[in-house]
C-alpha cells in the first residue's frame, strides 16, 4: 500500500520528468530553428532571411518561431553566437594540436 509520502514523491518524479523533456523538446526545437536561419543566411544572406522562410525551412509555424524567440534579430543572434561557438571550439583544437 502506498502512503502519502510515496504518493507524494510519485507525483513530484513524474513532474520533474515533465519538465525536464519539454525543457529538452525546446532546446531542439531551439536548435532547428537556428540551424534552418543559419543555412539561409548563408544562402540568401541577412537582409533577404525573413521568419516566413525560415519557418518554412524548418517546418514550423512562424508563431512557433515567436514563441522561441522575440524578433528576426534574436534569431540572428543565436545564430551568430552558435557560429562563434563553433569557432572557439575549431581554434581550440588547433591549439591543443
Amino acid at each position: 500500500m502506498y502512503c502519502i509520502n510515496d504518493l507524494r514523491q510519485l507525483y513530484l518524479d513524474q513532474k520533474t520528468i515533465m519538465v525536464e523533456t519539454t525543457i529538452e523538446k525546446d532546446e531542439s526545437v531551439r536548435k532547428e530553428i537556428v540551424l534552418a536561419a543559419q543555412k539561409l543566411i548563408q544562402k540568401f544572406g541577412l537582409k533577404k532571411t525573413t521568419m516566413n522562410e525560415i519557418a518554412a525551412a524548418c517546418g514550423k509555424a512562424k508563431i512557433t518561431l515567436y514563441y522561441y524567440y522575440y524578433s528576426l534579430d534574436d534569431v540572428y543572434d543565436a545564430v551568430f553566437h552558435m557560429e562563434l561557438e563553433n569557432l572557439r571550439i575549431q581554434v581550440n583544437q588547433k591549439v591543443a594540436a
